[in-house]
């Protein structure tokens, strides 16, 4: 048996955390095991119950915090814990996760050798990235840092409903902050990215003769849309095979010392929206 916890908040994603957990639950059963869901929020306090207790071989983690509680809790009880994400303070757990902080470097890179200077970040649920969740604050942050480094300028939004209103105030509100965007990285919901391109057009505004558009760490949905984006998407699969495999390899004795980190490939899907910066009038959508 081996436990996950995963603790549910209110900005979690549904959609993404079943990929997660049932991407787990795949990989293990091919090894024979079953799965114990700890969704709590105080998921320290349930791993010292499933060690106190003898109810596991091992704990897997889930949503990820910067700085996890749980990976301070791996300090103290007699289990192997594989982190899926990379917390800061990762010394006692081993670590698999993709790269996110190369991952949005290379889009600040790639953007500024096709001529964008001037970008617009469009975010998750501001909640989640105050609350430190691991990928989504590694990618805005290390885009941030990259594009302050080139001397781009950088709007950043938070899509906390994901409905075509809250699009179009994301939009509005950012290009009257910034009329010179030309280039649009969505860290959010496939549906978001839609619902902005629906709002383009009402500007006026083509995809990508006048804007270009990206998505970052998505979960699946974006081949779906009417135009679907360029794309580094997650894949819940591939590092969820990894996170077992390792944690079997920590159980069987064939790896030793936490504070292992390891961060998997990642791909870049083209579709033909990102393209050579060309500046346009906006009109406004309300």
């Amino acid at each position: 048996m081996l436990a996950v916890s995963s603790p549910v908040h209110s900005y979690t994603n549904y959609s993404n955390y079943a990929q997660f957990f049932f991407g787990l639950a795949t990989s293990a059963r091919q090894h024979g095991y079953d799965l114990m869901l700890l969704m709590h929020e105080s998921g320290g306090a349930e791993m010292r119950r499933v060690a106190n207790n003898n109810m596991a071989d091992g704990i897997l983690l889930l949503d990820v915090l910067m700085d996890d509680l749980r990976a301070e809790v791996a300090k103290s009880i007699d289990l192997p814990v594989v982190s899926v994400g990379y917390p800061e303070n990762c010394g006692s757990v081993y670590c698999v996760d993709f790269d996110f902080a190369r991952m949005a470097r290379e889009v600040v890179e790639r953007a500024y050798e096709l001529g964008h200077r001037h970008l617009l970040f469009v975010g998750a649920n501001a909640s989640a990235y105050r609350a430190g969740s691991n990928f989504l604050v590694r990618f805005r942050d290390a885009l941030l840092e990259r594009a302050k480094v080139l001397g781009m300028s950088v709007v950043s939004k938070y899509a906390a409903i994901g409905d075509l209103h809250e699009a179009g105030r994301i939009l509005d509100d950012s290009f009257a902050e910034d009329p010179k965007i030309s280039f649009i990285v969505g860290q959010t919901s496939a549906a978001q990215i839609g619902n902005m391109q629906t709002v383009l057009r009402h500007m006026g505004k083509s995809i990508p003769a006048d804007i270009s558009m990206l998505a970052a760490g998505t979960c699946g949905g974006v081949m779906q849309l009417p135009q679907p984006v360029d794309e580094i998407p997650l894949s819940p699969a591939s590092v969820c095979l990894r996170a077992i495999d390792l944690m079997l390899e920590v159980i069987e004795g064939e790896r030793n010392g936490s504070g292992y980190v390891e961060l998997l490939p990642y791909e870049y899907q083209a579709r033909g929206t990102v393209t050579s910066s060309v500046r346009g009038n906006v009109a406004a959508f309300r």
